[in-house]
């Protein structure tokens, strides 16, 4: 199966990931989100993806139901049911073997990014002229808004220090 996710850059819309391996890179990002809550529900998470998507991407809800059954017949994730009524709330956790494969996957993702870093910048800095300024604005604000985020974190700041 074949899933393809679309980033919409100064009003260009390119393939972003095409995701030839199935779920593999949605798991990835659940578990991220599972780990940094420490616990949730699937709804959460489903709230979580659109928040993080910005609009670009918004797997349904059913997928996400499904890929968290996978996860946790995987061991990646473990649940806990919590009856509310006539309610029947799941709650995830990350196992350790969920938080292994989730560094495994952010290392080699980040590994490719800084592969391509040196390339993008100099790239965009050659292809730089009035009329694509608009779309290297936009790609440079995206870039600037990670940049600092990725600060934060090297200083501490998302680590509660």
């Amino acid at each position: 199966m074949e899933y393809k996710i679309n980033l919409i850059v100064g009003g260009m819309n390119r393939e972003w990931i095409n995701l030839k391996k199935g779920r593999g890179f949605l798991k990835n990002i659940i578990t991220g989100i599972v780990i940094s809550r420490g616990e949730t529900h699937g709804y959460e998470i489903y709230r979580e993806l659109i928040r993080i998507g910005r609009g670009r991407w918004k797997p349904s809800i059913g997928t996400i139901y499904r890929v968290l059954g996978e996860m946790v017949e995987e061991g990646c994730l473990d649940k806990r049911i919590v009856v509310k009524g006539k309610r029947k709330i799941i709650y995830y956790r990350a196992t350790e073997k969920g938080i292994e494969e989730f560094l495994k996957a952010t290392n080699e993702f980040v590994n490719k990014i800084l592969l391509l870093e040196d390339l993008i910048v100099k790239a965009l800095d050659k292809i730089s002229n009035n009329s694509r300024e608009e779309k290297i604005t936009s790609i440079r604000a995206v870039l600037t808004e990670q940049y600092y985020l990725l600060k934060e974190f090297l200083e501490g700041k998302n680590r509660g220090e």
